[in-house]
C-alpha cells in the first residue's frame, strides 16, 4: 500500500525571484500560489492572484514539487509505508539549485523549433519571406538557436537601382524574455548572420552576391505556441553594376520587418 511522505530537501542561497509559491504537478502543469496547509495526504492554497477567493484542496499524489517564495523546495516521493527500512532523509546535492525552467515549462519544451513567416519592407522593395529556428531554451530569460530562410525583395518604385530579389540567410539568433505573466511574455531578439542571393535588374541580367552581412533586432511577445515581432533588418552586399554609367551600385538594404512565429 503506497502512500506520499512529504520531504523538505533543501533551503536553496538564491534570492527568491518571485514573491509566490509554485506548485508543479506530476502532469508538468504548474499554478501560482499561497500554499497553507500541508499534510501527507493533500495540500491546501489560494491563486496568487486570488488570495482573498476560494480554498482549493489537492492530493499530494498529483503534485510533484513545491517551490516557496522563500526559496525553500519541498518534494513529494511515494513510499512503503509497510518497509520500516526506508530512509526517511535524502542528502541535499551540492549543485545550485534554482527555479530556472519554471516559467519555461509553459511555453513548451526546452528544445524549441520556430517557423516564421515575415515581411520585410524598404522605402523601394518589399515582399514575403520565411525562416526555420531551431534552438534552446535555457531558461527562464534566453532562449538561443541557429536560423535559416529565404526573403523576397520585390520593387515598388521604378527610380530603384534594381528590379527585385532574393536574399537566403543563415544566422545566429538570440532572444531574451522579461520573466511576467505566462499568457504574453515580452522579448527582445537580435540576431546575426550571413546571406547569399541574386539581385534581379530591370534589363533582365543577374547579379548573384556572397559573403553578404544579415542582422536583425526587434521586440515582439510570446505566448505559449506563438510570438509575434517587429523590428529593423540589415543586408550589406557588395553591389550590383551598373551597365548603363558603367559603374557599380552599392546597395545596403536598410529595412523594417513584421514577423509571425510558430512554436513546435
Amino acid at each position: 500500500m503506497k502512500k506520499l511522505l512529504l520531504l523538505v530537501l533543501a533551503s536553496i542561497s538564491a534570492i527568491p525571484l518571485i514573491a509566490q509559491d509554485i506548485i508543479l504537478f506530476k502532469d508538468k502543469t504548474s499554478v501560482e500560489a499561497i500554499v497553507s496547509v500541508v499534510t501527507d495526504e493533500t495540500v491546501e492554497y489560494h491563486q496568487f492572484n486570488n488570495a482573498e477567493g476560494p480554498l482549493f484542496i489537492v492530493k499530494t499524489i498529483d503534485i510533484d514539487t513545491i517551490y516557496y517564495e522563500n526559496g525553500d523546495i519541498q518534494y513529494f516521493i511515494p513510499i512503503d509505508e509497510e518497509d520500516n527500512e526506508l530512509s526517511r532523509t535524502v542528502e541535499v546535492s551540492t549543485e545550485t539549485i534554482t527555479k530556472s525552467g519554471l516559467y519555461s515549462s509553459g511555453y513548451g519544451s526546452r528544445f524549441q523549433a520556430i517557423l516564421n513567416m515575415t515581411i520585410t519592407f524598404t522605402s523601394t522593395h518589399g515582399g514575403p519571406g520565411v525562416d526555420f529556428i531551431l534552438g534552446c531554451r535555457v531558461n527562464d530569460c534566453f532562449f538561443t538557436g541557429l536560423g535559416i530562410g529565404l526573403n523576397t525583395l520585390l520593387n515598388y518604385n521604378r527610380d530603384a537601382s534594381f528590379s527585385s530579389g532574393e536574399v537566403g540567410i543563415f544566422y545566429w539568433d538570440f532572444r531574451g524574455y522579461l520573466p511576467v505573466k505566462r499568457n504574453f511574455m515580452p522579448f527582445l531578439d537580435a540576431a546575426v548572420g550571413y546571406g547569399t542571393g541574386t539581385y534581379r535588374g530591370f534589363s533582365g541580367s543577374f547579379r548573384s552576391y556572397t559573403n553578404t552581412l544579415y542582422a536583425h533586432a526587434g521586440l515582439g511577445f510570446e505566448s505559449s505556441w506563438f510570438n509575434l515581432s517587429a523590428g529593423y533588418t540589415y543586408l550589406g552586399c557588395p553591389g550590383i553594376p551598373n551597365y548603363i554609367e558603367g559603374n557599380v551600385i552599392y546597395q545596403h538594404q536598410h529595412a523594417g520587418y513584421i514577423r509571425l512565429g510558430i512554436k513546435f
